[in-house]
């Protein structure tokens, strides 16, 4: 189904300002995304990477050493953390976040645990002891992972196999970790301040992508509405002369019995091709005045029915050529407020184009009705049909889905464009469902009287 779309002009200036607006706004998002990465990582690396992992991981080879050189007494406290024999001179500052220490055996039972250095509980918690850790460690020779305390919060583990410096075989597994909740929430603060930054200037850069945009494109405005003005002007220009040159040639054919048959088919040809550029000619003055609001459009009292009637009568001749059956169905007055005469031309193109496509000994239907408020002036045919990859393009102008039937017929691909600058200039909408071989239902679709007072 294809629906009326805004002018072409506006629609490309649009497009042009999303897409630049979104390409811009994507690049910052891109840029915004690595330096954040880079930043985050840099952070990362600083508080938990270095502090954390880096301090378990020679914790964890320091007892391994002393384990391996002592079997007997495996997770003794280092000596560099064991408290001295005698008082310090200068008392030395106890260590805020404590480092857990524990050994245990390859079936996972606890061996030795304890907190260093100098804490005032002497056995970690339950929940660092756990022997999760230790077949990881056993099949990897080293893992580690992340464990809740309950009133602590998260705590970083590192375990790590221990052998026996002769032989083979594993002497068992030394677990170290220390609480990371202040490394968490200094990531997640940093993380959450990352985000925000780069949501509102995402959001500043959009606004501010808009704003620029609608600056950059004013000259394709000036662009625009000037080509509107020369279409406007040319077609004015050259509706005279045109009028001269068809005149002046059904002139000679008045007196065909005094020209030789081959230049009375000429002047024939003159008069056809005179009349097909004066059809063009005036759609394109009508198009360019649409387009610049230079259109005067009336606000009348109209029956839509009326309209359907007077242009059915106009072209039942050309539909009798065809042998068409046509057939006319009206709900009463369907009444609606805009221009008779751009309504009326609307209804013809719609009528004209449904006679043209449809083959001989088929059929073309009109009919007017409400429906929930909206007014409707439907033309249905068993024509050709459009097939769907077209539709989308219908209201393009010079667009024909049959470029060669098209021009065989006398259309330039101007009337549905003139129909859909119309009907949108009236409030409403021309809707066209097709299926080739099948037909075409076209409608011109406005808001009803009632509903447009009521609104």
């Amino acid at each position: 189904m294809r629906m009326a779309a805004p002018m072409p002009e506006a629609a490309f200036l649009q497009r042009a300002r999303r897409n630049l607006t979104l390409w811009y706004t994507g690049v910052l998002v891109i840029a915004l995304a690595v330096m954040g990465g880079l930043l985050y990582y840099g952070a990362h690396r600083e508080l938990f990477t270095r502090p954390v992992v880096g301090l378990a991981r020679g914790q964890a080879e320091f007892v391994a050493r002393d384990w391996q050189l002592d079997p007997a007494t495996p997770c003794q406290a280092p000596p560099s953390f064991a408290a001295p024999v005698s008082p310090p001179a200068v008392p030395r500052p106890r260590i805020r976040v404590p480092i857990y220490l524990a050994c245990l055996t390859v079936e996972g039972d606890l061996i030795h645990a304890t907190i260093i250095p100098g804490a005032d509980v002497g056995r970690p918690p339950d929940a660092f002891l756990t022997a999760t850790l230790v077949p990881a460690a056993l099949r990897d020779g080293e893992a580690e992972d992340r464990v809740e305390v309950q009133d602590l919060g998260p705590v970083y583990r590192f375990a790590r196999i221990v052998t026996p410096a002769m032989g083979s075989g594993a002497l068992g597994v030394v677990m170290v970790g220390r609480p990371i909740v202040e490394q968490m929430q200094s990531l997640a603060l940093l993380r959450n301040l990352l985000l925000l930054t780069a949501a509102l200037s995402v959001l500043v850069a959009a606004l501010g992508g808009l704003l620029l945009t609608q600056r950059a494109l004013q000259p394709a405005r000036l662009a625009f509405a000037r080509q509107q003005e020369f279409i406007a002007d040319a077609s004015h220009e050259l509706r005279t002369p045109l009028t001269l040159i068809r005149a002046n040639a059904e002139v000679l054919l008045r007196q065909r019995g005094r020209l030789e048959p081959r230049d009375a088919a000429l002047v024939d040809d003159i008069v056809t091709e005179t009349a097909h550029v004066d059809r063009l000619t005036s759609s394109l003055l009508t198009l360019a005045r649409l387009d610049a609001h230079r259109f005067h459009l009336d606000s009348d009292v109209v029956d839509l029915s009326a309209v359907a009637a007077s242009a059915l009568r106009r072209l039942r001749p050309q539909a009798a050529e065809k042998r068409l059956a046509v057939s006319e169905a009206a709900a009463g007055k369907v009444i609606v407020l805009g221009d008779p005469e751009a309504l009326e031309q609307v209804a013809l193109i719609l009528l004209d184009n449904a006679i043209k496509y449809t083959p001989a000994g088929g059929s073309v239907a009109v009919r007017t009705a409400v429906t929930d408020g909206r007014a409707e002036l439907v033309v249905q045919d068993t024509g050709i049909g459009i097939p769907a990859v077209h539709l989308p393009h219908l209201g393009e102008r010079f667009y024909r889905v049959d470029k060669a039937r098209s021009r065989d017929a006398g259309g330039a691909g101007l009337g549905l464009a003139i129909a859909f600058r119309i009907a949108d200039a009236h409030g409403g909408t021309v809707r066209v469902d097709s299926q080739p071989g099948k037909g075409t239902s076209a409608a011109l679709v406005l808001k009803s009287a009632a509903a447009a007072r009521a609104g």
